[in-house]
């Protein structure tokens, strides 16, 4: 998560200053930075979800109409 946040800033703070520096409109270059670090989360989240799909386990234990274990027994000492 920290490394997320870290280059979430650094893609806006970076983004910013560029455009700060080459003397455009303050109010256009905050939103554009803004738009890009969103767009970053956005495709990384997205990446992640279709991972976490695709890599998920797949189910070994398929219902084959047996029990897999014996039912529990109540034994007294």
């Amino acid at each position: 998560g920290a490394i997320g946040v870290a280059l979430v800033g650094e893609i806006f703070f970076t983004s910013l200053g560029a455009g700060l520096a080459s003397g455009a409109n303050p109010h256009a270059v905050f939103a554009s930075s803004a738009s890009l670090a969103i767009l970053y989360v956005i495709v990384s989240f997205g990446s992640v979800a279709a991972l976490v799909w695709l890599l998920r386990p797949l189910n070994l234990n398929r219902d084959t109409g047996t029990a897999a274990t014996a039912p529990p027994v109540s034994a007294e000492a």
